[in-house]
């Protein structure tokens, strides 16, 4: 039931600082991996996808995350990857690890192995995994911490410019 995409977008300069919450395919609305963890831990089944003044969003309870067209936000990192903790399949494997530090959590299985080369270059980290990624884009979802451009910045970036140049 409650399952996710692991798409990410990196921008022209191969950093990535937005990632899709949903993507349509075959006239249907997909989350991701991030988006579907939250409405878990949220305990919803469906999140809310609408428009107002400042444009499209997706709502997960009462957070409100603003997205583009193609569904993208804008991720709200807490700095590099060493501040999203992970721990080794091995100690928990073996009892090394107190089930009580992951009481009320919210956990991502995956993997770190170079191979599946799934690490990205991160505005604030040269070296960022995918399962990261997506913590903290659930973190932005589940703490309503928000990036938002706001709709009329288009409009204020150009007459700045005019009056400048002026």
């Amino acid at each position: 039931r409650y399952r996710g995409f692991i798409n990410t977008l990196a921008d022209a300069d191969g950093t990535l600082r937005r990632m899709p919450l949903v993507i349509a395919h075959g006239g249907t609305l997909h989350p991701s991996l991030a988006l579907a963890t939250a409405l878990r831990a949220r305990g919803l089944d469906r999140a809310v996808v609408g428009r107002d003044e400042d444009g499209p969003y997706v709502e997960v309870g009462a957070t409100r995350m603003p997205v583009d067209a193609r569904g993208n936000t804008l991720l709200r990192f807490n700095g590099g990857s060493q501040h999203y903790p992970a721990l080794s399949a091995k100690d928990l494997l073996r009892g090394a690890v107190d089930p009580r530090a992951l009481s009320g959590k919210v956990v991502f299985v995956g993997s770190s192995a170079a191979g599946l080369n799934d690490v990205h270059v991160a505005a604030v980290d040269r070296v960022f995994p995918g399962l990261k990624v997506q913590a903290a884009m659930a973190e932005n979802l589940l703490t309503g911490r928000v990036l938002a451009v706001p709709s009329w910045s288009s409009a204020f970036i150009l007459a700045a410019c005019v009056l400048t140049g002026a």
